[in-house]
């Protein structure tokens, strides 16, 4: 009777919260909404385990059974995040500890990943639940835990059996501890170890090393990827369904990580819709599939005290551009208020008393155009990019602990790649895809390397060289190939490779100039000279590499302002190698300069943008069995316009356009037009 089929439209729904006979009443207004899906059971554990060893799935049992009958289709999670009190009171060793303090019931998350005794118990919980709903139509996908995260309490656990487990996983990455000790330059300070033995987890309150900081935390990836993945290999012995966990926008846990035993991408997000749009490419590039939007709020979200409220037209924008970037899932946080305990006061479809929300009818009208909009979501993906960002895990890493930049102006790895790269080109309307740096390069002309300050990862350095020599367009630093993958700078050279493939050398380095420091070298930002005359600002608290380019290197910039000492050295230097070419990048400019540079750039590289249109306008084109799509979705409020590059028809409302029209857009307007 039902197909169970994207797109899937709904909310994350707790059954366990509330009177049992009120589930039918539950589903009915859910319906109401025009809802298909619910995602059920993530912070359950206390209710399908009651005690030690007995397992008892016969409410959510219910649920399932009576959205099957409904159309109702359901992403079963896995409750690891919140163990049941009987269990933290007995055995208290579950629960991270950060020295002599330990974390303790109330809350999620703040369980000790490596402890052995909570494993068992997340596996039991997972394997009884993989054998009650193993062969439900209706469930769709699994979610393991909820959002994972290495750090928590700021350091994450550093029990004796996460001490124990560190320094085996640096005996099986190092081999011997004078292997370690070079690579993690350790003599200076005397720092080096004569043991494994020797070498601490990271407290909060000790003053450590960077590279220490940072395997440590790598390492802490590493034990959540294992963590995530044991739950899948249970759950897979008993379901094809496919699996992800419900991530959120942060590279904190390595996205290439966390999913690459996994099978679906999946994201909660709850910030402006054109930062979604970069954290949506980021999962979607991952996995190459549509993305799962697990979390967003209809109207505010917010702990026990909600920020403000959206407004009107914003849930619209908000909830179709996951659509837009070629995802097939929607799903808010959360479907009835909390009338207890956690984030009370967080946005809802409908109130604690049932009620609807001030977003309800917004929801009932989404409702309809995403059924308008089926064979489209179903039968189409966006056109492939010739467009990549690199997005390394061990560049964020790196840059939490040795981040380079200028004292008192810091402007962390992930807003930099956000706001100063990757805006700027969307806001040219072209559509790159956010990359780590184990993906396949093969799809692209133009790659865009910013801030990555190793390029030791995932074999990265073993496929550049190639692609570029084929003919790409290799755009890279600043603030790249600084360091070696233990977050030691290089013997030889400041960049561990890229002064010999471009031929270019580092004279040195200038940090941006701060006002907190009196009387320091320079006071005006670095300006430089394009060779065709133009100038550009640089950003405030990035440091200037003066580079000197070697035969046959071309000077695209010269500082020509600024610090006395970088006038007159190269700003940017073009190598031509092979088909391709390297853009080295000794300083990064202001977002609209950068825009421009990059826009001529890709110009360069016979890349054009998908059309014309307001900054504020999201555009995309889509391709597949349904034809071609142009989504065009206003996202900031404003009135803007959107050019429409064929002949076309709005799926939803039949309104026709004509190639080269000019087509107002009106604060969060969304036109989803078919190619005639």
């Amino acid at each position: 009777m039902y197909d169970f089929k994207p797109p899937y439209y709904g909310a994350a729904y707790y059954p366990e919260s509330w009177p049992r006979e009120q589930i039918d009443s539950d589903l009915e207004r859910l319906i109401s909404h025009g809802l298909n899906t619910v995602r059920i059971a993530e912070f359950a554990w206390s209710t399908m385990e009651p005690v030690e060893g007995t397992y008892d799935f016969s409410l959510f049992r219910e649920v399932v059974d009576k959205c099957k009958t409904l159309g109702i289709s359901v992403v079963m999670c896995t409750p690891s995040a919140t163990p049941p009190s009987w269990m933290a009171h007995k055995y208290p060793e579950i629960f991270m500890s950060n020295g002599n303090v330990r974390h303790h019931h109330g809350s999620r998350r703040r369980t000790c990943p490596t402890n052995k005794r909570y494993r068992r118990f997340c596996a039991g919980i997972v394997e009884g639940m993989a054998k009650e709903f193993a062969n439900d139509e209706n469930i769709i996908g699994w979610q393991i835990d909820n959002e994972i995260q290495t750090m928590a309490l700021e350091v994450g656990c550093n029990c004796p059996e996460c001490t124990r487990d560190f320094r085996d996983f640096l005996r099986k990455r190092y081999g011997t501890i004078s292997a370690l000790n070079d690579a993690w330059a350790n003599y200076t300070w005397s720092m080096n170890f004569t043991s494994f033995d020797e070498v601490d987890p990271m407290y909060s309150d000790k003053e450590q090393p960077a590279v220490h900081k940072y395997m440590w935390e790598v390492y802490k990836t590493d034990v959540l990827e294992d963590f995530c993945h044991e739950q899948a290999a249970i759950i897979r012995k008993y379901t094809s369904k496919p699996i992800g966990t419900d991530m959120r926008s942060t590279q904190q846990y390595g996205i290439a990580k966390a999913t690459s035993r996994l099978d679906v991408p999946q994201l909660n997000f709850y910030r402006e819709p054109i930062k979604m749009q970069f954290w949506l490419e980021a999962y979607r590039s991952q996995l190459n599939r549509p993305v799962w939007l697990t979390e967003t709020s209809p109207s505010w979200n917010g702990s026990n005290a909600p920020n403000a409220s959206r407004k009107k037209g914003f849930c619209r924008a908000n909830t179709l551009i996951p659509f837009a970037s070629g995802g097939e899932m929607a799903l808010y946080w959360l479907f009835r208020s909390h009338r207890g305990g956690h984030e009370m006061a967080h946005g809802s479809v409908i109130d604690a008393w049932g009620r609807d929300m001030q977003t309800s009818p917004e929801i009932r009208e989404i409702s309809k155009t995403l059924r308008a909009l089926s064979p489209m979501i179903r039968n189409t993906q966006p056109q492939q990019s010739q467009i990549a960002i690199s997005f390394g895990y061990l560049p964020y890493v790196m840059d939490l602990y040795s981040s380079f930049e200028t004292q008192n102006s810091r402007c962390d790895y992930m807003k930099d790649i956000i706001n100063r790269i990757y805006i700027p080109i969307v806001s040219e309307h072209f559509r790159p895809d956010v990359i780590s740096p184990n993906h396949d390069l093969s799809p692209y002309k133009l790659l865009i390397s910013h801030r990555q300050l190793t390029l030791d990862e995932d074999g990265f350095l073993d496929r550049i060289m190639s692609w570029v020599e084929n003919g790409g367009t290799w755009v890279v630093g600043p603030y790249s190939d600084m360091f070696t993958s233990h977050l030691a700078k290089y013997e030889n050279a400041p960049f561990g490779h890229l002064e010999d493939w471009a031929n270019v050398t580092r004279a040195y380095y200038i940090p941006a100039p701060s006002d907190m420091i009196p009387n320091t070298t320079d006071g005006p930002l670095p300006e430089i000279t394009f060779s065709d005359g133009k100038t550009a600002n640089t950003v405030f608290n990035l440091a200037s590499d003066a580079l000197i380019a070697g035969n046959g290197v071309k000077t695209i910039a010269t500082y020509t302002g600024g610090s006395e000492y970088l006038i007159g050295y190269s700003a940017i230097t073009e190598t031509k190698i092979g088909k391709g070419r390297i853009i080295l990048m000794g300083t990064q400019l202001e977002p609209d300069d950068y825009r421009r540079f990059i826009k001529n750039i890709a110009k360069e590289c016979g890349i054009m943008p998908i059309t014309e249109a307001s900054d504020s306008v999201f555009v995309n084109l889509h391709e597949g069995q349904y034809g071609t799509v142009l989504s065009a979705i206003e996202t900031s409020s404003q009135h803007g316009f959107a050019v429409m590059p064929f002949d076309c028809h709005d799926i939803e409302t039949g309104e026709k356009f004509t190639k080269g029209q000019k087509v107002e857009m009106t604060p969060y307007r969304c036109i989803f037009a078919k190619q005639i």
